[in-house]
């Protein structure tokens, strides 16, 4: 399936990500051909040089570094939603988004250039707001799968520092969340790193405490 595709290729190129920094070179062979040696693919410079290789670096066998991965996956994400349900939109879409929110906090690890960062952090918001925005109710709907898209653009305007848009996203997330596991969402909100800027914040702390 497309979405297995897509998830395979983001864990590879987030596993990149981690190793390339102390590795450089490191690349990942796509499965299901016989290695070429020689082959491997030059790391792009920036993400979007990457995107305009990806179809030609699908074949098996092709050896591709994190940037190629990360391409990758993104075009297996908006394969499987182009081709899927509702059901789709929601998992895969909260997968995609996932996808750019961990690059996201990798490179500000990494201390890499904000923009970057904030790159990643637009492309993730957009595909959280696809799903936040889904209408209506359906049996195959994931379990709070709208709630947990709100709570992530609540993380992404948290790393934005954006306390505004941190109230509005936990306010809308726990309207979708029973009153009895409100408590739960809570709490991980104030552990959670990615909104420890903001947190604090009254805005951020007055939604929390009419929840």
């Amino acid at each position: 399936p497309l979405a297995l595709h897509a998830d395979v290729l983001a864990a590879g190129a987030g596993l990149l990500g981690i190793v390339t920094p102390h590795a450089p070179g490191t690349v990942l062979t796509l499965p299901g051909g016989a290695q070429q040696p020689g082959n491997a693919v030059a790391p792009a410079s920036e993400l979007v040089q990457a995107e305009a290789m990806a179809s030609d670096l699908a074949a098996p066998g092709t050896r591709v570094g994190e940037l190629e991965a990360l391409a990758l996956a993104d075009a297996a994400f908006a394969a499987a939603l182009a081709c899927g349900g509702r059901q789709s939109a929601g998992t895969v879409g909260l997968a995609a988004g996932d996808m750019m929110l961990e690059r996201a906090r990798l490179l500000r690890s990494l201390g890499r250039a904000e923009e970057e960062v904030t790159e990643c952090l637009k492309r993730a918001a957009t595909a959280f707001e696809n799903v936040a925005g889904l209408e209506g109710e359906a049996e195959a709907d994931p379990e709070d799968f709208r709630a947990t898209a709100w709570y992530n653009l609540a993380c992404v305007a948290g790393l934005l520092g954006r306390a505004d848009r941190t109230a509005h996203a936990m306010k809308m997330c726990l309207g979708r969340v029973s009153k009895a596991n409100r408590r739960g969402w809570i709490s991980e909100a104030c552990a959670d790193v990615d909104l420890r800027s903001v947190v604090n914040h009254p805005e951020v702390q007055e939604i929390l405490a009419k929840a």
